[in-house]
């Protein structure tokens, strides 16, 4: 069938107005062969063991082919009505919805995806059988056979799902050729390891174990239902049908997808039962009656150990695959639900919701010992850390909090610089039309901003700033209302929501895969709050004490900040859809009927990150202005105070330390800003290198330390896993936005 192409925004399209597809008849193998040699080959040598030599590969041969005749079935089923040039159904759900109507498709919903989530549970726990495994032989190997080499399963099965949390980002069924490539090489070389290794111990014997009628058991009961468990063990390692439509999905044409997907089927299943026969047959064969669970086990902890410790590496390799095989369709049916029932971006209450619990955390940090009672103070966030964790750890978060605060500051210059152009170039369009040339050099507006900074960055301390942050606090909701309220009223005018549940299309998967890594930057940088909470708690009264007191101010402002970031971005995308500006209100153009309101709100965001900026780089001043005055005490240039009087306005005192020091901060965040004036890029570099130290690493740290949290308690592995997870997520962002800027900057 020709099938045809279109071409928009320099992407080949197929007929159903998706990216086109470029899988191939290998691809389409080496993605068969993922999903159907699971870990499940290891167990049928045991299998065959409980059936005998007649029943046991007889049973494998007939459900290669119950699955072989599924598989042709199916894969007429991809396109409806006609299989050739008919509608394309995307998933096994899809094509049971077009042909078997609603309540099927539940039924049927409730089975695949129940079996493909248990498949995913199998998969961890053999993995972690596999890799305690390679340990136990390894630690035999070096410390002898009666050595205790015992290994807990947790530590591995949490490792496994760090790996897969990573795994997990990438985008679709698509964009997993590679993975299912490595995992297939993988299956086919434990496979080899455990054929070969049966059949060495067969030799060795001198002689095939086994007889007809298998394992003998005590009772005609107890051998009935262990052959019934034999016959799901086998079944098991023929979970194809799951995902057939998925894979076919992948493939282009012509030819038609349904003949690939045949030939594919049929080359795929000849290679991996034949592999299933020599693994449940040698297997059987080499260990008859004391035939193991899984066939690796049975050859010991001893000699050939590396062998056995490289085919074991293998399956832990193939079930990384094998896992996003089977869980890229959940996680495509999820995540199309959510987008259905909830358009607001799940990643904003992720973090809004890892912000919330590490703030929590901190608060508790600001006395010591006793959140409550503590007579010492912490009065900043290094303070906490100093005085918790030690001075190693303090001179560790203290480079990630100066760091993250600095480059903070230089984001708010280069936001402040392209609300400041888009006024301008709105108020030159409103006059002399639109086809003006009306393109400005930002320099201007970073040096103007810059001089703002240098007046009030004389301010002596964060309790000086009150005032401002009222006024930055007050402008940032009107901004964010009028931005919610604009994007609102587009997706009414456009009469429909703009949008996809994959996103903003891409040119390659790798594209695609920097983008949504630079976007989970962004939004890490929306939630910087962690940084000066222990600041802020520092200006609160008592009784009540502060800790309650910042907890409840916390929930409060972080809630409020959610919704309107919620807002702003599910509202933003719904009406720019693909089109959808890294600044929102760029978005609105610069119409006649808006552009004031649209100025407005610039204006707005300028005179926050006045605000902001004050608020992020007092507490880095106050840092480094303690140090230098602990360590020259004597130092004139440190402790003197100039008093200037201003007519009209109170006395103001000038220390020369805090005029070049604050003076030289603002001259090199405003330099840098000039060289890297990338705005998305910017604040998703800064986002990802701070967020997961300073919101959630650090925070946990102290809370173990404070609370005497003992390892491996049910709350030591939970506040563990919430920590490694978001060090995976924050360091793919950071990844992705130092990819970004570089390419930027080439550009």
């Amino acid at each position: 069938m020709a099938v045809k192409h279109e071409q928009e925004n320099g992407l080949l399209l197929d007929d159903d107005g998706r990216t086109r597809r470029t899988g191939t008849l290998w691809s389409c193998i080496a993605h068969i062969i993922t999903a159907v040699i699971g870990s499940g080959v290891l167990s049928l040598a045991w299998s065959v063991a409980q059936l005998g030599w007649i029943a046991g590969p007889i049973a494998m041969l007939c459900f290669a082919i119950v699955t072989y005749a599924s598989v042709v079935l199916l894969s007429g089923c991809y396109r409806c009505p006609d299989p050739v040039t008919g509608t394309r159904n995307y998933s096994y759900m899809d094509a049971v919805r077009v042909n078997l109507g609603k309540t099927q498709t539940c039924l049927c919903g409730m089975f695949q995806y129940l079996y493909m989530y248990g498949i995913g549970i199998a998969y961890v726990i053999t993995t972690s059988t596999c890799m305690s495994a390679i340990r136990r032989s390894n630690c035999y190997h070096e410390k002898g056979h009666a050595a205790p080499c015992e290994h807990k399963d947790i530590p591995n099965m949490l490792m496994f799902g760090a790996v897969q949390i990573v795994a997990s980002q990438i985008p679709d069924f698509h964009s997993i050729k590679w993975l299912s490539v490595i995992a297939a090489i993988m299956s086919f070389a434990y496979s080899f390891t455990g054929f070969g290794l049966g059949f060495a111990e067969v030799i060795g014997n001198g002689m095939i174990k086994g007889s007809i009628a298998g394992v003998p058991a005590s009772t005609r009961t107890k051998k009935l239902w262990l052959a019934f468990q034999a016959l799901g063990d086998i079944a098991y390692s023929y979970p194809y049908a799951l995902v057939l439509l998925e894979i076919q999905d992948t493939l282009k044409s012509p030819p038609p997808e349904n003949k690939t997907m045949k030939k594919a089927s049929m080359i795929a299943m000849i290679l991996t039962t034949f592999f299933y026969l020599c693994c449940g047959c040698f297997g059987y064969a080499a260990f008859g009656n004391n035939t193991p669970g899984n066939l690796l086990t049975g050859f010991g902890f001893y000699e050939p150990y590396w062998l056995i410790d490289f085919a074991n590496a293998c399956v832990v390799l193939h079930l990384v695959g094998g896992y996003q095989l089977y869980s890229q369709p959940v996680f495509e049916f999820v995540e199309r639900w959510f987008s259905e029932k909830f358009p607001s971006p799940l990643a904003m209450l992720c973090f809004a919701s890892i912000t919330l619990v590490s703030t929590f955390l901190l608060c508790d940090c600001y006395r010591s010992p006793h959140p409550e009672f503590g007579p010492a103070r912490n009065r900043s966030y290094l303070e906490a850390v100093h005085t918790t964790l030690g001075k190693s750890k303090a001179f560790l978060g203290g480079l990630f909090v100066q760091v993250g605060l600095y480059g903070t500051s230089i984001a708010y210059v280069v936001a402040s610089d392209t609300s400041m152009r888009a006024i301008q170039k709105s108020n030159c369009y409103h006059k002399q039309g639109r086809e003006a040339a009306c393109e400005y050099e930002g320099t201007l507006y970073i040096l103007l901003f810059g001089a703002v900074q240098l007046v009030l960055s004389q301010l002596p301390d964060f309790h000086n700033i009150q005032w401002l942050s009222i006024l930055a606090a007050i402008m940032s909701f009107a901004y964010s209302i009028i931005g919610f309220a604009l994007c609102f009223a587009q997706v009414i005018g456009n009469g429909y929501v703009k949008g996809t549940i994959a996103g903003v299309t891409a040119y390659s998967a790798a594209d695609k895969l920097w983008k949504v890594s630079q976007a989970i930057g962004d939004i890490a940088f929306a939630f910087p709050y962690s940084l000066i909470v222990m600041e802020i708690q520092d200006t609160l009264k008592s009784p009540p004490s502060e800790n309650k007191t910042m907890k409840k101010a916390t929930a409060i402002g972080i809630v409020i900040t959610t919704f309107l970031y919620l807002g702003c971005g599910g509202f933003g995308y719904a009406a720019f859809g693909d089109k959808t500006p890294g600044n929102l209100l760029t978005g609105f153009g610069f119409s006649n009927e808006t552009y004031w309101l649209v100025n407005f709100a610039n204006a707005c965001i300028v005179v926050h990150l006045v605000g902001a900026y004050q608020v992020f780089c007092q507490p880095l001043f106050a840092n480094i202005e303690k140090w230098i005055a602990e360590n020259h005490p004597d130092s004139r240039f440190v402790n003197k105070n100039v008093i200037c009087k201003i007519p009209r306005l109170p006395d103001f005192q000038l220390n020369l330390l805090r005029l070049c020091l604050r003076t030289i901060y603002v001259i090199s965040t405003t330099t840098i800003a000039m060289g890297f004036p990338y705005f998305n890029q910017v604040i998703g570099l800064f986002g990802g290198f701070s967020f997961w130290p300073l919101s959630v690493y650090f925070p946990v740290e102290m809370y173990f330390k404070q609370r005497n949290i003992e390892a491996w308690t049910t709350k030591w592995i939970l506040l563990r896993s919430f920590s490694i997870i978001c060090f995976l997520v924050t360091a793919f962002a950071l990844i992705g936005s130092v990819e970004g800027l570089i390419r930027e900057k080439i550009k």
